[in-house]
């Protein structure tokens, strides 16, 4: 018998899309575990009121024993190396600089070096 993967909305502020992804997930594989968004804001590094990013999410999946693969077109090392300019090279000047306002980007520029060393990345468009 084939297992359905629970399916969780955002919360009314949008922004714990990528929580609600990793309560899907936990749900699939650890059926018996149940987070609150609370305990996954900690595991995914998410400050109140900004997007999330998926590093420190995939680093906790990664310790709790799933192989992690991330496949996307983001360049890690270019981000380590310039930061908040990477995303406005990369995405233009509107998009770019709404990632900044609304992330902390001293943060990630800190969980993206270790996530480079811990996640098998491939940087291309996933197809």
């Amino acid at each position: 018998m084939q297992k359905e993967v629970p399916f969780y909305s955002n919360t009314p502020d949008n922004t714990h899309c990528f929580q609600a992804a990793l309560k899907m997930i936990i749900g699939y594989f650890w059926p018996d575990e149940n987070y609150s968004w609370q305990e996954l804001d900690k595991h995914t590094a998410k400050v109140e009121g900004l997007w999330t990013w998926q590093m420190a999410g995939l680093i906790w999946l990664k310790e709790k024993g799933l192989e992690v693969k991330n496949i996307e077109s983001f360049d890690y090392s270019k981000f380590i190396e310039l930061g908040g300019q990477y995303l406005i090279e990369e995405y233009g000047e509107g998009v770019g600089k709404s990632q900044i306002e609304h992330s902390n980007i001293s943060q990630e520029l800190e969980i993206a070096k270790k996530f480079i060393q811990l996640i098998e990345t491939k940087k291309k468009f996933p197809i």
